[in-house]
């Protein structure tokens, strides 16, 4: 993983990472000397030599600090969708006004590269007058949507040149909803175990998995076709989401020969005794389908739901919308395909309550437990007699609120949808 990135200048890019690789904070030093540091080297400027600046990041909130200040000032709340930042002028000028926290959205091309960035309308305090006594007169008035910003893309996944029209320095979440890091030049999108430098196409570090595909380079992005691929970390799990008001959890595993399986636990006995209604399959998934990609997965005629295909295993009959791709390692990929493969075999499905269920969500949730992924949310508990207030931390029971939880516990995997 990148460290620390020296520059010739004297400016550096700092990461620290926790023990598990994710991604911490970044410091960004800039030199206020002349100095030439040779190739190989690093320096230690003084403090009174450079400035400081970076991002911390914490779950799916993400920090901008300055040592000047030193102060650290919330910036963005990421979420499956976009993200929500702040006027920064609230608190501020008590004449700039106050208003609504600010929502953005995506648009996507089918890679997931961040195309637009969508603001939506939100409310504003603005000053229309003022009193006799020289007292600002306040109205609320709401303010239009609006495209913040444009960003268009070589093939190697390189920003255009922008105008300033486009705000290119809106939000740095470009190529593969990745972060593109500009920094004194670097211009390097940061896919977290590794960095990729779209000028040249092809990553600043070897692939850890290059033994698994010795037809191409281990540097090479998207196996050269990055108008048709997408590349993520390695080997790596999809949790996937049908949507809507009865939704379903379920899993694709990526194995050792690059393909992905389907693994699902589908209500057995409820498809019983629904006559195929409901519960998907009267017999659980556990790898036999296997796919090219996730997004091959998506688009595929399996994921589509048609009771009259299910004895043949031609379809996995829900028709999923949407997936999250996890980063993990070959290690983790078999805990999960052990976790859930023991649970198919040797345990029923239940519909209990939720200390006691065992359906779709509560299966795919203690998979990733059993490989250290964290899909757990916290909920503060008042009781009003006693005046105590305590916290509980849980798996969500259903599966569109486990699939949030599972993303807000990961912010560094890739969002695909159908």
């Amino acid at each position: 993983m990148p460290d620390t990135i020296q520059f010739k200048s004297g400016h550096q890019i700092i990461n620290k990472y926790n023990a598990a690789g994710k991604k911490l904070e970044t410091e960004y030093l800039t030199s206020l000397i002349q100095v030439t540091v040779p190739m190989g080297n690093t320096l230690n400027l003084p403090a009174q030599d450079r400035t400081l600046n970076g991002t911390v990041y914490a779950g799916n909130k993400e920090y901008v600090y300055s040592f000047v200040r030193n102060v650290n000032t919330l910036n963005r709340i990421h979420n499956a969708e976009g993200y929500v930042s702040f006027d920064p002028n609230n608190g501020g000028d008590s004449q700039a006004g106050w208003s609504d926290d600010w929502y953005h959205y995506y648009r996507r091309d089918h890679l997931g590269n961040n195309r637009e960035v969508w603001r939506a309308p939100y409310k504003k305090q603005i000053i229309v007058d003022y009193d006799p006594s020289g007292f600002p007169v306040w109205s609320e008035v709401q303010m239009p949507d609006i495209t913040v910003q444009r960003t268009q893309y070589y093939p190697s996944g390189l920003p255009w040149a922008s105008n300033a029209g486009d705000n290119p320095s809106e939000q740095p979440y470009k190529h593969q909803g990745k972060e593109f890091v500009e920094m004194h030049g670097y211009d390097v999108t940061d896919h977290g175990n590794r960095g990729l430098y779209h000028a040249a196409h092809t990553y600043t570090t070897m692939d850890r998995f290059c033994e698994k595909f010795p037809g191409q380079s281990p540097y090479v992005h998207a196996g050269n076709n990055p108008v048709k691929y997408i590349d993520v970390r390695g080997d790596s799990t999809a949790v996937l989401n049908k949507g809507g008001a009865v939704s379903h959890s379920a899993m694709l595993v990526q194995n050792d020969e690059g393909k992905w399986q389907y693994y699902s636990f589908n209500g057995t006995w409820v498809y019983d005794k629904s006559g195929g209604l409901a519960g998907g399959k009267s017999e659980h998934d556990v790898g036999a389908q296997t796919f090219d990609s996730p997004q091959a997965f998506l688009e595929s005629d399996y994921n589509a739901k048609d009771n009259s295909k299910v004895a043949n295993d031609e379809v996995n009959n829900y028709a999923f919308k949407e997936a999250y791709i996890l980063p993990t390692t070959p290690e983790q990929d078999n805990t999960i395909r052990e976790t859930f493969t023991n649970i198919a075999t040797n345990e029923s499905y239940s519909l209990g309550i939720k200390s006691t269920s065992n359906q779709c969500a509560n299966v795919v949730q203690r998979s990733l437990n059993a490989a250290g992924i964290e899909t757990q949310v916290t909920q503060t508990v008042v009781n009003n007699r006693v005046g105590v207030m305590t916290q509980r931390t849980f798996n969500p029971y259903m599966p569109n609120a486990a699939f949030k939880a599972i993303i807000n516990n990961n912010p560094n995997g890739q969002y695909i949808k159908r």
